[in-house]
């Protein structure tokens, strides 16, 4: 898959750094809703958002029980532009406070980056808390849209009590497929984002840093599992070409936006550039996997006639 290994290591020598944001203001809110048939506890959703109106995106949820006393937990933004959003507020069933930035959120005073994910489950109290991050991603419809999905996703339907028949188990046990892995790797592409965009200091580089790792790892392991797979049929492997350009097409402006910060802040660069090079040449090594199951002969044949007049040694 060497067009995506391409497109990493261009942003790595780039050096992109903040964006992955768009000009609009941040809000929040809290409901409660049923958890479903198989109990009678009922469960609130907290949340994050940024935009206007009906329209506006969703940042982050946090499920949490609700209270006997049907108190709603709060949830409030205190810096409305875009640039810099920050909410807080109250869980108010386990009975603790939650604050959260534009990269994460902090419950009960331990930190949680979105780019690990931005759903989470929260149950017990107050010095006895268990809170889970689950990496499954935030799409494009509106908040109360994507609300709907997330209550419905196949990893909440424990915590929110829905019965699991065989049926269903064997539906969340399901075996890797190729297109279950590129969407896979398209997620941690995103995250290979978030990360440089998150880099806005000396700390917070040295954090991104480690977040960088963690992904390659985990393109790594995305890897491993797809070489195990028979090789795709063309006509697949050219519908997955489609998926990953038009991915590439929805992250390029936002990452080419992200690149000043980076470039003109010599700390962060400093810090930055030496993992990003390294990722780079990690992605590299994964090359002959990439290019034996997601990506077709028309790709390839497209990508070596680009490739001809390249300088020999030069990346891929």
């Amino acid at each position: 898959m060497k067009t995506i290994i391409k497109l990493a290591v261009a942003y790595a020598i780039l050096l992109i750094g903040v964006g992955c944001q768009e000009k609009n203001t941040a809000g929040g809110g809290a409901s409660t809703f049923a958890a479903g048939d198989a109990v009678k506890q009922a469960k609130q959703a907290v949340y994050g958002t940024l935009g206007s109106g009906d329209n506006r995106k969703l940042a982050f949820v946090i499920f949490t029980d609700a209270p006997e006393d049907g108190v709603l937990s709060s949830a409030a933004s205190h810096s409305r532009l875009l640039s810099d959003p920050s909410w807080s507020g109250l869980l108010a069933a386990p009975g603790v406070e939650y604050k959260a930035d534009a990269d994460g959120l902090a419950i009960e005073g331990a930190r949680h980056e979105f780019a690990q994910g931005k759903v989470f489950l929260v149950s017990g109290k107050k010095g006895n808390l268990t809170v889970k991050q689950l990496d499954i991603p935030i799409g494009d419809g509106s908040y109360k849209e994507e609300l709907e999905r997330l209550k419905n996703h196949e990893e909440l339907k424990g915590y929110l009590g829905e019965e699991k028949d065989a049926e269903a188990e064997a539906k969340v046990a399901k075996q890797d497929t190729v297109g279950s892995l590129t969407d896979e790797l398209i997620v941690q592409r995103k995250h290979f984002c978030e990360a440089i965009a998150s880099a806005k200091d000396k700390a917070s580089a040295q954090e991104a840093v480690k977040k960088l790792s963690r992904t390659a790892d985990e393109i790594a392991a995305i890897a491993a599992r797809l070489d195990k797979l028979e090789t795709p049929s063309e006509e697949e492997k050219e519908r997955i070409d489609e998926k990953m350009l038009s991915a590439d097409k929805a992250m390029e402006k936002k990452m080419g936006d992200a690149m000043q910060a980076a470039m003109f802040d010599e700390k962060v660069s400093s810090i930055i550039a030496p993992a990003v090079k390294e990722f780079g040449a990690r992605m590299e090594e994964l090359n002959a996997i990439f290019d034996r199951q997601i990506v077709s002969a028309k790709r390839l044949e497209q990508r070596e006639k680009a490739n001809g007049a390249s300088a020999p040694g030069s990346a891929p």
